[in-house]
């Protein structure tokens, strides 16, 4: 009965007594025996049981591997679920991943699959090491990290330490990463990074009195979520199934606000499409309570990263033909300098009332412009010269400029053309001047800079999808765009590099020209979305002889850590496809603290060095390293080129001793097109902005502009042939 709980089958002499057997045992006797019998028996039977457990237990305790999980760790869960009529053999054992969201105790955790919650102890848990995970336990993560990180930093804020100074924590300060997968930008200003290169302008939260009144404006906006509902969800899903589908998988980030203005829009847009106004007509995030809300430009941030980029160009492009108004030509600096009311700014140690010839005085308080002489030749080409020294950083030589504008200047001066010296490449003119009788200058028709260039990086598929939507355009035409404001120094492109970083954007036809070169290649942001498939392509497109280099490829630390290591793996795997006659064009960029990226740069070297050879041709594009590591590459590999793009208006000491220390032989300039632009409200860049860089760097380099351009137009036709 003790052991089986039941009674069990003895031998029949034991059950019954014998016959004829006589027992002197009363009844109570017997009664008292058998109590004494069985609680013998139980004490035994406890004392053994409590003996094999202890023994049980350190046993186990000595096999067991005892893991230890933080909140917001990824882990698999052991799946020991049966299914009735499914084979549990075929079936994976674990399931997940999941992410951590609490620790109930040492030993047992509550983990967030993606439709449930389980409490799990840590025996049943192993952690996910995956290169891939799925974008909602990314925003899990990302969420419940950003929830515990908060009550800390208030509890840090209000209760400082003695001993410590107090620490002062400024939003700005922070940097966003784009969720768009093929940029992954990290900046301070995500919504204006948002604005300027994925959203489309009707979406925008500024005011637009002129189109608010609008119906067919705000049919406009409906139509463009009506779309998004058909890509995301499928072809015959409505705005409300898409809103089911943002509240049902936790894709937006939490902690979001909305502006009032922003409620304003979605009434108008909620009442000419028809649909159902949100309870107490308050719209809201969390949840999503109309499909109006969809407009916010988080939410629309996050469903195009679902996208594919052709969707996403197709997206950008709604409603550009309605909304965008005509922009205003603007003029450049230098030719505003040089138009009739010239206004030359006077030196600190001159009184405006003090007259001087050939300057204009400033206007007076009273707002009131006062007349004055009109400037000479000298005083506008001097005006022209410090402008551009102002622009390149450092002075120019411009002695030569100003005799030779002189000259031109003078008909009436005999020039002796015979004993004349000319350079091969031409240099800043200003053109037509228009004099009085005094010799006063009235105007200035036009001030160039021609010259021929070689742009040695730029993305041409990228511009295209930005400008039109698709990879139809050209060279030609996306160097025919009309450009506002128009360039300070007009070049004539002779060549260039066309980069092809992006496998879904690879060129089917790739041109057949001497004149441009092709480059095909692998951005770093990409790398963990790399797969065989892609591998095959670019090595396929690489032995086609019209193919000049590989590249870009590389490592960029401004995405989530989690991916270095796969960038690594992957440079270190496509620098197998090196050769020696084809440069590999290296893009390496630190993290969006760092300002030289040395880390990066050694850490590149390191992997170069076990992959290639000494006599590999290298350019490192967008050179914004150290001297250290100017003189660490040419050491490594000879063959190293440096370009060089608009960044250098913001280099600092040591990159401006690196710039310099880069020989003639070995310098290169680029524009990075369509990014890096400068001014700031140009939204693509383009190839023919390329005299910004030149005359910045010949500013670094005190060398004249015309040099910068002869020598690294010699030096991209003598690296890609």
């Amino acid at each position: 009965m003790l052991m089986l709980g039941r009674e069990v089958n003895q031998p029949v002499d034991l059950l019954y007594s014998v016959p004829g057997a006589k027992t002197d045992e009363s009844q109570d006797e017997y009664v008292m025996r058998l109590r004494d019998a069985i609680t013998s028996a139980h004490e035994i039977a406890r004392n053994t049981l409590k003996t094999t457990q202890n023994t049980m237990k350190r046993d186990y305790d000595v096999r067991i591997l005892e893991r230890e999980y933080k909140i917001g760790d990824l882990v698999y869960v052991l799946d020991t679920a049966k299914i009735k009529g499914r084979a549990k053999k075929l079936d994976p054992p674990w399931k997940g991943p999941g992410l951590v969201c609490e620790k109930l105790s040492s030993y047992v955790y509550k983990i967030k699959l993606q439709k449930s919650v389980l409490t799990i102890n840590h025996d049943r848990l192993k952690p996910c090491k995956d290169r891939e995970v799925p974008p909602w336990l990314k925003q899990c993560q990302h969420r419940l990290q950003d929830e515990v990180n908060t009550p800390m930093q208030q509890q840090h804020a209000q209760q400082p330490e003695a001993d410590q100074p107090e620490v002062k924590h400024y939003e700005g300060n922070k940097h966003s990463t784009c969720p768009i997968p093929t940029c992954g930008e990290s900046t301070k200003k995500l919504k204006h990074h948002c604005w300027v290169y994925h959203l489309p302008y009707i979406f925008k939260d500024l005011p637009l009195d002129k189109f608010e009144k609008e119906p067919s404006f705000q049919k406009l906006r409906g139509e463009a979520i009506q779309k998004l509902a058909w890509w995301i969800v499928g072809q015959r899903a409505t705005v409300y199934d898409l809103v089911r589908y943002v509240n049902s998988n936790n894709i937006l980030p939490r902690n979001c606000t909305m502006m009032q203005r922003c409620q304003d829009q979605m009434r108008n847009v909620t009442a000419v499409m028809n649909w159902y106004p949100p309870a107490e007509d308050i719209y809201t995030m969390y949840p999503v309570n109309s499909p109006a809300v969809l407009m916010q430009w988080r939410i629309l941030i996050t469903l195009l990263a679902q996208l594919s980029p052709a969707r996403r160009a197709e997206f950008r492009r709604i409603g550009c033909d309605f909304v965008l108004p005509p922009m205003a030509r603007q003029q450049s600096p230098v030719k505003r300098k040089a138009e009739t009311a010239v206004k030359v700014p006077v030196a600190k140690s001159y009184k405006s009332s003090r007259p001087t010839e050939g300057r204009i005085n400033l206007a007076n308080q009273s707002g009131r412009a006062r007349e004055n002489k009109p400037p000479t030749v000298s005083t506008v080409v001097k005006t022209l010269t410090n402008l551009q020294n102002q622009l390149a950083g450092k002075p120019l030589d411009a002695r030569e400029i100003l005799n030779r504008k002189r000259q031109s200047r003078d008909s009436s001066r005999p020039v002796d053309t015979k004993n004349r010296k000319t350079e091969s490449h031409p240099v800043p003119q200003v053109s037509n001047p228009v004099v009085d009788k005094n010799n006063n200058v009235n105007r200035i028709q036009k001030v160039t800079l021609v010259s021929e260039a070689f742009d040695s990086h730029f993305h041409l598929d990228r511009a295209s999808i930005l400008l039109t939507g698709s990879l139809e355009m050209s060279v030609e035409q996306y160097l025919q765009e009309k450009l506002i404001p128009q360039p300070d120094i007009a070049v004539e492109m002779i060549g260039g590099v066309l980069v092809y970083c992006d496998p879904d954007t690879y060129p089917q036809v790739l041109p057949d020209t001497s004149k441009w070169k092709i480059a095909i290649g692998l951005h770093p942001k990409a790398a963990p979305y790399f797969n065989n498939d892609q591998f095959m392509a670019m090595q396929e497109a690489l032995t086609d002889m019209r193919v000049s280099a590989l590249g870009e490829i590389g490592l960029d630390r401004t995405v989530n850590p989690i991916h270095w290591m796969s960038q690594e793996k992957i440079l270190d795997k496509l620098l197998g496809l090196a050769s020696p006659n084809k440069p590999v064009i290296l893009h390496l960029r630190g993290q969006a603290t760092e300002t030289m990226s040395d880390a990066v740069y050694t850490r590149a070297l390191e992997i170069v060095q076990n992959k290639c050879e000494p006599e590999q041709k290298i350019h490192l594009h967008c050179f914004h390293g150290s001297a250290r590591q100017v003189e660490t590459w040419r050491r490594a590999f000879p063959n190293t080129y440096f370009s060089f793009s608009l960044k250098v208006k913001n280099f600092h000491e040591d990159q401006i001793m690196a710039a310099r220390n880069v020989p003639n032989h070995r310098i290169l300039i680029e524009t990075d097109s369509p990014y890096c632009t400068i001014p700031s409200d140009i939204r693509i860049n383009n190839p023919r902005r390329i005299g910004q860089v030149a005359m910045i760097l010949a500013g670094i380099r005190s060398q004249p502009v015309a040099e910068i351009f002869a020598v690294t137009r010699d030096n991209g036709k003598s690296l890609y042939g």
